[in-house]
Order: structure tokens, then C-alpha cells, then sequence
């Protein structure tokens, strides 16, 4: 689909219909879980709000419509009908569909629960660049709401709306992610909410998030068409649903080359179990692991192991291959110039925030968007040693 930063470019003013049905052919999807019709009302909507298809232009008839995009004539009433209900268009009998002036959007007030750890001003917060980075483009007003407990997220999904518009839950602890996943499909909540960085089975929940599973998978699968055969693995807390996810991922790498997983050569990093420095825990794990290549998986864990391997003078890549699943903020504070795959985290913010106010305004359908992690090829990637 064109992004909407794209329209100006590739729409003019005043558009040929020749040029508004490339457009909107560009924007159907057979496969898309969005409903074929809201594909159409939602193309037309971005060409009348952004002025391509000024007051009382014209649209072409019905049938017309059907014969450039070949599509059925139900699908293009339900879509007209549709812009309709939002005022973007009028029906005038006998003449046909005519675009309105689009009402004036009022500022989206956007509620994000924050937990504000105890340990919260001893370091710099990167979600509140990419969250306020999406405000901007999206053009919203987010407002930070201290939801310390599950029971105080309850509540908040049942604020009222004088509070705000809707919730964008960012990154939510395991308790939450649970929560939400067994809300029933008949519960309803007052804001509407949508979930970032994590994934659910649950149809309710609207998303957006990487794929942790196969980004494990690849990267491991990276490790392995270099010749390694011994991948060892660090991860976060496997409490977690998305470290799950991605130990299913490297176990399915190594099953994939018929090697057998072995738990010697993982190490799950878990938070409430931890007497002592991450660092500490990393170089007592990687000077017994009988590994040649290592899949360090967490934005968290890029420097610490970067200190790790530092103290103990490990030759990377000579004596170790090392790939890290990680962010570009992370990559950006390393020495190291580190193989890895990055989350792209800030156009996963974005687009969750574009989607939550899309569904606000009543013109978006279900939400379950997965972003690919953007590979980038570093100096810690080799051959195993002789």
C-alpha cells in the first residue's frame, strides 16, 4: 500500500482519472485482513483529505468504478456508502456522488500507560523519543498516565472518554500481555487500545510488532550458513511471551540443520532470580558455553556484552561469531561494529499510533501488523575457527 507521506508525490493536484485509479488499484489488497470496501473508502478518504479530489468533484459513476478496478459492484457501493457516513461524500439522486469539504479532524488525546520503575531516572528512556517521534507525524497528543499495576491499566481501559481518545500500550510486562489475551471476545472496553512490540493470538487485540520468532530464526540461520554447529543463545527472561518466541525460533534454526538443542547453550537472563551483575552472569556463562557462534537476543543485553566480551579478551569473530538481535539506538552507543538484526522499532510506534487513530475515527479495521527487523551486516560474522 502507498503511504500516505507518498500521496503528494505521486498524486497531483486536480488528477487525472487515470492517475486516481493507479492510486487506488496501489491500495487494494486481496490479502489483507482490512475489508476490500474500507481499502476503497479509505483510499478515497486520503485523496479528499489531502485535497487531490477537491469540493464538488465529481467521482465517477458506480459502474465505472467497477470496470477500472475489477472489482464487484457490491464492494464499491459499501465503500461509497461508506464515505458517505463520514461526510466525505453526498448522494445528489439522479447526478451522482460529490465530495464534500472534510470535516475539521480534532487533536487525538492519546493515553499511554507508564509503569515508572524505581529505577526509572537512572536511565535514558528511548521510547519517549520513538512514541513522541510518532506524535509529530501522526499528528496526536499523547499523555503519559502512571499505571504502575495490572489493576491500574483495568481501570484505565475503562476511563472515560473525557480523559482521552485511546490507549497505546507500549511494550507491556508479561502480567499485562496475559491480561489482554484472554479478554473475551464479548468484553468491551471504553477507549479503544492498541498494543506495540508485542504479538497475540487473541483477535481482539489490535497490534503492531516485530516478529520475534522468525527474527530468531534468521539470525540464527545466519549463524549456521557460516559453518557453525555449536549456536549458543542469550536471551532475556523466558517469562516472557516474545523470548519464548524467540527461543522457538533458534530451536527451529538448529532442527532445521539437524542439529539438537542442548540447554548448556542457552542462557536465559532472568530478572527477579539475579544475584549478580549482568556482566558477571554473561562471562561465567560464555567461558564455559562450548559454543563457536552466539545469538545475543535483546537491545538490552548489546552493551553488557559488549563489556563482557571486552574483560575477557575474546578475538571476535576469530575465536567467536556473534550476531545480536538488538536496536539501532543500542548499535549507536556500541565500539563494536556488531552483525545484527534491528528491530525497527520507531516505524513499529508510528504505525501503531497512525492505526490506533484510524480505528478512534471509526475507519480502521482489525490491527495485526508485523514488521521485519532490517539486517545489518557488521565485523563479528565468520567461518568457525579450524
Amino acid at each position: 500500500m502507498v503511504p500516505v507521506e507518498m500521496l503528494h508525490t505521486l498524486v497531483p493536484q486536480n488528477p487525472t482519472t487515470e492517475q486516481v485509479f493507479k492510486y487506488l488499484s496501489g491500495q487494494l489488497q486481496e490479502n489483507e485482513p482490512t475489508p476490500l470496501y474500507l481499502q476503497l473508502a479509505n483510499g478515497f478518504a486520503k485523496l479528499i483529505e489531502l485535497g487531490k479530489l477537491p469540493p464538488g468533484y465529481r467521482l465517477l459513476s458506480e459502474r465505472k468504478i467497477v470496470d477500472n478496478l475489477s472489482i464487484c459492484r457490491r464492494t464499491v457501493r459499501a465503500a461509497l456508502g461508506h464515505l458517505i457516513e463520514r461526510k466525505l461524500l453526498v448522494s445528489k439522486q439522479g447526478r451522482g456522488n460529490f465530495v464534500l469539504l472534510p470535516p475539521t479532524k480534532k487533536l487525538l488525546r492519546i493515553l499511554i500507560p507508564e509503569r515508572f520503575q524505581s529505577d526509572h531516572w537512572q536511565s535514558r528512556p528511548f521510547h519517549y523519543d520513538w512514541i513522541h517521534r510518532g506524535e509529530e507525524e501522526v499528528n496526536c497528543e499523547v499523555h503519559y498516565v502512571y499505571t504502575p499495576t495490572l489493576e491500574k491499566l483495568q481501570q484505565l481501559l475503562q476511563a472515560s472518554t473525557s480523559d482521552g481518545d485511546g490507549v497505546l500500550i507500549f511494550r507491556p510486562p508479561q502480567a499485562w500481555v496475559d491480561y489482554l489475551e484472554a479478554i473475551p471476545p464479548s468484553a468491551k472496553a471504553t477507549l479503544p487500545f492498541l498494543v506495540v512490540n508485542r504479538l497475540f493470538v487473541n483477535p481482539k487485540i489490535h497490534f503492531t510488532s516485530a516478529q520475534h520468532f522468525q527474527i530468531a530464526q534468521t539470525a540464527t540461520g545466519d549463524l549456521l550458513a557460516a559453518g557453525h554447529r555449536r549456536v549458543a543463545l542469550i536471551a532475556g527472561d523466558p517469562v516472557n511471551s516474545y523470548i519464548q518466541n524467540a527461543l522457538e525460533g533458534y530451536q527451529n534454526a538448529l532442527a532445521g540443520a539437524g542439529i539438537s538443542y542442548e540447554t548448556g547453550r542457552v542462557l536465559f537472563l532472568k530478572e527477579k532470580e539475579r544475584k549478580e551483575p549482568v556482566e558477571k552472569e554473561l562471562a561465567e556463562f560464555v567461558k564455559k558455553m562450548d559454543a563457536t557462534a552466539v545469538l545475543v537476543d535483546g537491545s538490552s543485553l548489546t552493551l553488557a556484552f559488549e563489556k563482557c566480551i571486552e574483560q575477557l579478551r575474546i578475538d571476535v569473530p576469530r575465536a567467536l561469531s556473534v550476531m545480536m538481535v538488538t536496536e539501532e539506538v543500542a548499535l549507536s552507543r556500541a565500539k563494536v561494529n556488531w552483525s545484527a538484526y534491528v528491530d525497527p522499532t520507531q516505524a513499529i510506534t508510528t504505525q501503531g499510533l497512525r492505526h490506533l487513530c484510524e480505528i478512534i475515527r471509526g475507519n480502521g479495521a482489525q490491527v495485526r501488523e508485523i514488521f521485519s527487523a532490517v539486517s545489518r551486516v557488521g565485523s563479528t560474522l565468520s567461518a568457525p575457527p579450524a
